[in-house]
């Protein structure tokens, strides 16, 4: 299996651990039956932590310095890290696991990547940070979340068959994260690196 973007590419292994549990214990199940995973309760509808606020970055202005950048940047990637970690990991059967698993996926990227143009829009290197990152981690996301919302549809209607042909679907969408994560790296973003290509 490929390796995917940070918040892509745990779904997908994810699935490549639990998806041949999944599929044996449900195969007998008739499809059309909907379980709709229950609503994630460590997360708010914003992405963050129902316990925690977002640090707050939109009310800034100027440039920011290059170490200063890389500090809140930083920051930012391990926040959004611990929440990918904080998401529930689906068991064997588990589809409404799996629901609430992608569910969280689609919530955190947007979240993540408003946040990290908020800050790029400060720094003095914004088109580079922009065309070696943002703009490539959009594009890969773009072409994933499609394929996830159909698999997120699949499992809640425990469809095993769907539920593998968008797996591999996912698997086959173009990803980038090698390449970002080494940008990141020569930057000195060292913790969004290792969350880039964790």
């Amino acid at each position: 299996m490929h390796t995917h973007h940070p918040l892509r590419r745990t779904v997908a292994t994810v699935l490549s651990l639990t998806l041949v549990a999944v599929l044996a214990a449900c195969s007998s199940t008739t499809n059309g039956h909907v379980v709709a995973g229950p609503a994630p309760t460590t997360a708010s509808t914003t992405g963050f932590p129902a316990t925690t606020s977002a640090p707050d970055t939109t009310s800034a202005s100027g440039t920011l310095p290059k170490a200063d950048f890389v500090t809140q940047m930083n920051a930012v990637c391990a926040d959004v890290q611990s929440q990918r970690d904080a998401l529930p990991t689906p068991g064997q059967g588990d589809y409404a696991g799996l629901v609430t698993y992608i569910e969280g996926v689609l919530r955190l990227f947007p979240v993540y990547v408003a946040r990290v143009k908020i800050l790029v829009a400060r720094s003095a290197d914004r088109s580079e940070l922009t065309q070696k990152w943002v703009v490539v981690e959009e594009a890969d996301y773009a072409l994933a979340e499609p394929v996830l919302v159909k698999l997120r549809a699949a499992a809640k209607a425990r469809d095993a068959a769907a539920v593998r042909t968008y797996t591999d679907e996912l698997d086959k969408v173009p990803d980038h994260s090698t390449e970002i994560a080494d940008f990141m790296t020569s930057y000195g973003l060292t913790t969004c690196a290792k969350f880039e290509s964790n």
